[in-house]
């Protein structure tokens, strides 16, 4: 009983994997059609597709230089020249605040002319009376000088020579006076003839008695009580002179300073104005070069996140840009390539260009710029459905063409073909009929229904290059649904 169980099941088992192994040689989907595919060499160019966007390769933002409201703005698409006006910022705070500057402007002048005639009459008055009080210390100092220096023999000499005078002066009055009053007392002349010779012996004595007096003095020179008196003097007339110099510079400083702030406040207002003489210079926006004008939008989240163009009476702030100056005749491509073409990718690489809204030209270009850093298809793509990463890279790409003077709208789409490997034969085989297993290893299905392991590379959007598995006159299955055949 127990031999006969282990029969049955080893013969289940058997059965189950031929089955297994049978089902998995014909494994292939009922519901598509296949043909027959002869493998052979095939000559074709090896070249990369892709869809790409134009913008101007030169563009001039118009960019506002001061915040306000826009007051005027050129239509969208509008032709303009170098030096024309694309908008205009609402000036007029700038412009009364020039009147209001103005006013204050004046005034100030004003001030600052009757502030430098009052300081130039004070130092006119405060030296006039320094100069008085420079003269009082000097003739004190002389004064001094003059009294306690000891007289010179020269001096000496004619002290002397004015007491023999003043003595002579006496003796000649005293004769006279005898000789008169000798008359007098014999009765020739009368009281009132002697009174005048009385009186001139009297002059005599007293001006020698002075003389002597004073020679006496100034031989023996000042007293101390005279020498105190004279540096008093002195010092009186230099602290008065030093008193005068200090009230000079105070009232001077003072009105210097008024004069100082006032000149500050002169420069403030006249910044304010320029700045202000500014603002209206610069809320004329112009064109820099020729070309066309094309209004920016934005994202208008109060009216539920709507693209908007920007309009007439937007308040703007500085360095915002409203639009852009175009030449509408030249133009780039931009492109975003996936990470499996990027390695197969140069610049300066030949490209095709086609356009369906030029659908009758076809433009060469060149590969000008190819980005280093990869992003997520997702995050690029904005035709993406799925809000994760889909851990495939792709990478900016830049090209550069030849306009042929066709006039171009930013935004057109563009065909792209580009050429990495020119026309050679190939072994190849349409890229439908190669799929990839959990193992990421490539397989094709032969005519016995059966699936084998080639070795190879996507050639293009068409085409698979066989490297190892299949030679020229092998045949294949090919699905029929994509028409490669």
């Amino acid at each position: 009983m127990k031999l006969k169980f282990t029969l049955t099941t080893t013969f289940l088992g058997a059965c189950a994997l031929a089955a297994f192994l049978f089902w998995k040689s014909r494994q292939y989907d009922d519901t598509v059609k296949y043909e027959t595919y002869q493998v052979k060499p095939i000559t074709a160019s090896r070249s990369i597709l892709a869809r790409g966007i134009l913008q101007c390769s030169e563009t001039t933002p118009a960019i506002v230089k001061t915040r306000g409201r826009i007051t005027e703005l050129l239509p969208q698409g509008t032709p303009v020249k170098k030096g024309d006006i694309l908008f205009q910022i609402d000036d007029s705070s700038a412009r009364e605040e020039i009147e209001n500057q103005e006013s204050s402007l004046h005034t100030t002048e004003l001030s600052l002319v009757r502030l430098n005639t009052q300081r130039d009459l004070v130092e006119f008055q405060e030296t006039q009376t320094i100069n008085l009080r420079k003269a009082q210390l000097d003739y004190a100092i002389l004064e001094e000088k003059m009294e306690l220096a000891e007289p010179l023999p020269r001096d000496r000499r004619i002290m002397e020579i004015e007491e023999e005078l003043a003595q002579l002066n006496l003796e000649e009055a005293q004769d006279n006076y005898d000789r008169e009053h000798r008359l007098f007392t014999k009765q020739y002349i009368t009281a009132s003839a002697l009174e005048p010779f009385e009186q001139r012996l009297e002059n005599a004595k007293a001006t020698l008695d002075e003389l002597l007096l004073q020679n006496k003095l100034k031989k023996k020179g000042a007293t101390d009580e005279r020498k105190v008196e004279l540096n008093m003097a002195v010092k009186r007339a230099r602290a008065n002179m030093e008193r005068m110099e200090k009230r000079k510079e105070r009232r001077v400083n003072d009105i210097t300073a008024q004069i100082e702030a006032e000149e500050r406040e002169l420069k403030v207002i006249k910044h304010r104005i320029a700045y202000s003489e500014n603002e209206i210079a610069q809320a004329a926006v112009k064109a820099t070069s020729d070309g066309l004008f094309k209004v920016r939008t934005y994202r208008d989240w109060t009216s539920g996140g709507l693209i908007k163009e920007i309009s007439v009476g937007e308040e703007k702030n500085q360095q915002d840009v409203v639009g852009d100056v175009i030449d509408p005749t030249r133009m780039e491509v931009k492109l975003v390539v996936n990470e499996a073409d990027y390695h197969y990718l140069k610049e300066g690489m030949k490209v095709k260009l086609s356009m369906p809204a030029i659908a009758e030209k076809t433009f060469e270009g060149t590969l000008k710029q190819l980005g280093a850093i990869g992003r997520d298809r997702n995050r690029v793509d904005p035709t993406a459905l799925d809000s994760g990463d889909s851990e495939i890279s792709m990478f900016n790409a830049n090209i550069a063409f030849d306009g042929q003077g066709v006039i171009f709208h930013p935004g057109m789409s563009a065909l792209i073909e580009i050429i990495i490997e020119q026309s050679q034969d190939h072994i190849l085989i349409p890229r439908s009929a190669v799929k990839q297993d959990d193992n990421g290893k490539f397989q094709v299905i032969l005519t016995d229904h059966s699936t084998k392991t080639v070795e190879g590379t996507y050639f293009n959007d068409m085409y698979f290059a066989i490297r190892k598995g299949l030679v020229q006159g092998d045949y294949i299955l090919v699905p029929t649904t994509n028409g490669l055949l």
